[in-house]
């Protein structure tokens, strides 16, 4: 199996060598948006008693349970479709969001930020996404990363103002790594192959980054992440791709 994985590994190399350009074109994209569980403490509640409980309590699991709703199309309880509908669903995440529900806030900063029923608005999806990180919600924090690093990389803007959200999306990463949040110690060490010299600090410390990304994936046996981490070794030549091979091959194969 390991001689499978670094045929698999070389092939992917030699193809992604033979189409990058000199000096520091990164061929490896950032991860996107994060998947999780979303927690849904009325999944089981009939409509009725669900719209009574946001009329009367004004309880803001339940306006969030009601979007979900109309943002999947389901519920568990009855367990059969219930239609989508976006502009239904931004509606109670905003009552949700507006009592301060990290969660309904993050879906609205999503829905903002993809343009689903609303218009498309990087500035009202920051907004919320920050409503929702001040809340505690990490993954709100990941996506203002991600949303700076993108502005930070739009050469309409001026030089001044993509140094600023350069840096914004590193502080988010940074804070997030401190919480072992594993997308966002890949994420930063993408970033510094793409911003840097790459000097044999600058490798060292992208290597000690990325070894930390996969010993996190791989507590979550996220085998797929774990191989792209090695993919970017290997293609760097980092130090801690043997061992990190070791220990793929010995949890996966």
């Amino acid at each position: 199996m390991m001689k499978k994985l670094l045929l698999l590994i070389a092939l992917t190399i030699t193809s992604i060598s033979a189409n990058a350009t000199f000096n520091n074109n990164v061929p490896f994209e950032l991860y996107g948006e994060p998947k999780f569980k979303v927690i849904r403490p009325y999944f089981d509640m009939s409509y009725s008693e669900l719209h009574k409980k946001t009329l009367e309590e004004k309880d803001r699991n339940a306006y969030f349970e009601g979007g979900l709703r109309y943002y999947y199309g389901f519920s568990k309880r009855l367990d059969i479709p219930f239609p989508k509908d976006y502009a239904a669903a931004a509606m109670w995440f905003y009552e949700a969001g507006m009592k301060d529900h990290e969660e309904a806030s993050y879906f609205l900063g999503n829905m903002y930020l993809k343009g689903q029923s609303v218009k498309k608005d990087n500035k009202t999806a920051i907004w919320w996404f920050t409503k929702s990180k001040e809340r505690g919600f990490d993954h709100a924090t990941y996506m203002l990363a991600n949303i700076y690093y993108e502005l930070s990389q739009n050469k309409k803007l001026a030089e001044s103002y993509r140094r600023l959200y350069l840096g914004y999306s590193i502080k988010n990463y940074e804070e997030l790594m401190k919480v072992n949040y594993p997308q966002a110690f890949y994420n930063r060490a993408i970033i510094m192959l793409r911003n840097k010299d790459l000097t044999r600090f600058v490798l060292a410390d992208v290597n000690e980054i990325l070894q930390s990304a996969f010993d996190l994936f791989l507590l979550k046996s996220d085998k797929d992440s774990c191989y792209d981490i090695l993919k970017v070794m290997a293609y760097y030549r980092l130090e801690g791709h043997r061992s990190s091979e070791m220990k793929f091959n010995h949890t996966f194969n």
